[in-house]
């Protein structure tokens, strides 16, 4: 057996009070207290935003160059002006779900026997009314958001007066649980009894109840709105009729026909159509399934035709295509799963790759950054459904690389699916067939209209899966989290599915916690997908500013001797056969090629690259171990003894 072992050491604020206002005028500290509901909320003064009502009547925020407490009220202090004021909770700057806007209204509680008329004459309110006959609430109305700032203090301070409450708009979120025919076991219509579970597991059919990936404690804050995903496969029924309302592209087409047309009219390239449906099928139409993300984007990108032969330039030009307008890839599609030998992607494509993360998603340019590096692109890929036969996800140079986002499946059991491959590259795992139940997703079938022109008919199947819907699922969650905060990096998505997964199969003794405190298993990496903590994940980071920071790549290489003996500047690289002995190689991670040594050193990725020479590589082992005994199985034994190879890439 072979190890390797990595050594790696690793402005203003304004607060709700359940009193009345204590002081409502803009200080040059702008420090009011407001009153509102009994809750004490710290706000911020926004200094670099106005709301105002645009043509259709709805409210839209504006950015603003005012810079100054002073400035900014000013702007909206214009009787008449309809310029309103950006508030946001402590910590939650520039987060639109917390925003708060104080426009031209505010409450009053009057004491009792109090005289409405002497109250607004004595405060110089533009308007004030009860809200019903015989209440002691009244909505006051000013001329504007400024002069209601100033108004709020003066008016709690009136002897007739008991509070004075802002009136805030602020963001509300429909409870969002799917209604289309075949999501839930309610009013189903199929006789099948098949019903969406890898949503929202019940326990019905077999299946284990809570085995899901918890959509709809998500659906309450995203839904996909805004994202885009480009479904990479064989092809895209855009014209289905749980799709249509999505699927406006860009498209692309790699294959004959037209280059903008992701359709085809072969019964059997279907698989395509049945992952965008998993992703993004739009919810409450009436039709059959929803989508995880019901409201984004589909990008149909026709890469596979029925042989499945494609090349480099055609899977990088895939890989690459509209890397601006396109967020996500979703790939449920790599190298052959009947073998185990190891592939790697070609140059372009590795190329196509590292652009859409260095390039991808990027901020518009400007004249100060006229080139601006992006957040970079999320590649979503199909671990492999070779698990069967012992291949390894690891052997995939596609799943494994540092780039991408590896899916392995589970059952509606919350158990590992027998095709699923194990792998140390694994992020996470997703539900899937290989239980007692498969998944229900989108199809279509052929048929003529009236002229005998083919159509594509709009169909379901139920019994979908392999690593390749595991793979949806999770474009889908990342397609939510990128609309609950956009500006998460590739590296903080990644960071955020694993640090949100839960454990399943707990009893598995596989099970290892790494030095960071998270869980990891090689066949379920770090655990079922959770969308409604990665969504609440996504927010708080943005909330917090706990996004990653710079990443710096250190590298440390060693070479051998092809001598048994070897010599001190090389030591011997024979790897000891049926002696019970390893070949060991330590890396030293904690400082730089200089000597300066490395503070607080995060480990987010590791890359393996060795060149080998053996006449059976179906006995070699190798394997990572991390500082504090986590091992990392990147290579393993396995069945395939025929072959004598050398071979020299990235496990």
């Amino acid at each position: 057996m072979t190890f390797l072992t990595l050594i790696a050491l690793s402005g203003s604020s304004f607060g709700d009070s359940a009193a009345s206002i204590v002081s409502g005028h803009a200080s040059s500290s702008g420090s009011p207290q407001f009153s509102q509901g009994g809750l004490i909320n710290n706000l911020t003064l926004c200094t670099y935003e106005l709301c105002h009502l645009d043509e259709s009547g709805r409210l839209k925020i504006s950015p603003v160059a005012a810079g100054s407490i002073s400035a900014i009220i000013s702007q909206a202090s214009e009787p008449g002006g309809e310029k309103y004021l950006v508030f946001y909770p402590n910590g939650e700057q520039r987060n639109p779900n917390a925003r708060r806007i104080l426009r031209n209204h505010y409450v009053v509680k009057l004491a009792n026997g109090a005289s409405l008329q002497e109250v607004q004459q004595r405060c110089g309110i533009h308007s004030m009314e009860l809200v019903r006959e015989g209440s002691n609430l009244a909505i006051c109305k000013e001329e504007s958001a400024g002069k209601v700032l100033a108004q709020l203090a003066r008016v709690a301070a009136d002897p007739e007066v008991v509070t004075a409450e802002p009136v805030f708009s602020k963001k509300r979120f429909k409870r969002a649980v799917p209604s289309d025919p075949f999501y839930d076991t309610v009013d189903n219509p199929r006789e099948d009894e098949a019903y969406q579970w890898n949503l929202n597991n019940i326990g019905n059919n077999g299946g284990v109840a809570g085995i899901d990936i918890k959509l709809e404690g998500a659906l309450d804050r995203a839904t996909g709105q805004g994202v885009t995903v480009g479904v990479i496969d064989d092809g895209l029924s855009i014209d289905h009729a749980d799709l249509v309302a999505n699927a406006t592209g860009p498209h692309l087409n790699l294959l004959e026909g037209d280059p903008a047309d992701p359709t085809t009219f072969d019964a059997a390239l279907t698989h395509g159509t049945s992952v965008g449906s998993l992703i993004g099928a739009a919810f409450n139409n009436d039709e059959g399934i929803s989508g995880v993300a019901p409201n984004a984007t589909l990008s149909g990108i026709r890469l596979l035709p029925l042989d499945g032969l494609t090349d480099d330039v055609k899977e990088a030009d895939s890989l690459s295509f509209e890397n601006d307008t396109i967020d996500i890839y979703n790939s449920s599609w790599g190298p052959d799963d009947g073998t185990l030998d190891l592939e790697q992607p070609g140059p372009l494509t590795r190329a196509a790759l590292e652009d859409g993360i260095l390039f991808g998603r990027s901020r518009p340019s400007t004249p100060g950054n006229p080139n601006p590096v992006g957040l970079g692109n999320i590649f979503v890929w199909a671990a492999g459904d070779g698990g069967e036969i012992g291949d390894n996800s690891n052997y995939d140079g596609y799943a494994n690389s540092k780039y991408t986002i590896a899916v392995g499946s589970i059952n509606d059991a919350g158990l590992r699916a027998p095709y699923s491959e194990n792998g140390a590259n694994l992020v996470v795992v997703a539900p899937s067939d290989g239980g007692a139940q498969s998944l229900l997703a989108a199809s279509y079938g052929l048929d003529v209209d009236e002229d005998d022109n083919p159509i594509r008919t709009t169909e379901y199947i139920g019994d979908f899966g392999g690593t390749s819907a595991s793979a949806a699922l999770v474009s889908g969650v990342a397609a939510m989290m990128l609309e609950e905060n956009d500006d998460l990096s590739w590296r903080d998505v990644q960071d955020i599915l694993i640090r949100t997964a839960f454990k399943v199969d707990s009893e598995n003794a596989e099970w290892v916690t790494n030095a960071a405190g998270i869980d990891f298993n090689h066949s379920y990496g770090a655990g079922l997908v959770d969308a409604a903590a990665a969504v609440q994940e996504s927010f708080r980071v943005n909330s917090a500013n706990e996004f990653l920071g710079e990443a710096v790549q250190h590298s440390r290489s060693a070479f051998f001797s092809s001598d048994s003996q070897g010599t001190a500047e090389e030591p011997t690289g024979v790897v000891p056969d049926n002696t019970g002995q390893s070949l060991i190689a330590s890396f030293d991670m904690t400082q730089g090629s200089d000597g300066t040594p490395f503070e607080n050193l995060r480990v987010e990725h590791v890359e393996f690259n060795a060149t080998i020479i053996t006449p059976n590589r179906a006995d070699l082992e190798v394997v990572l171990i991390s500082p504090n005994g986590t091992q990392s199985i990147l290579a393993e034994t396995n069945a395939d003894h025929e072959k004598t190879v050398s071979f020299s890439g990235i496990l």
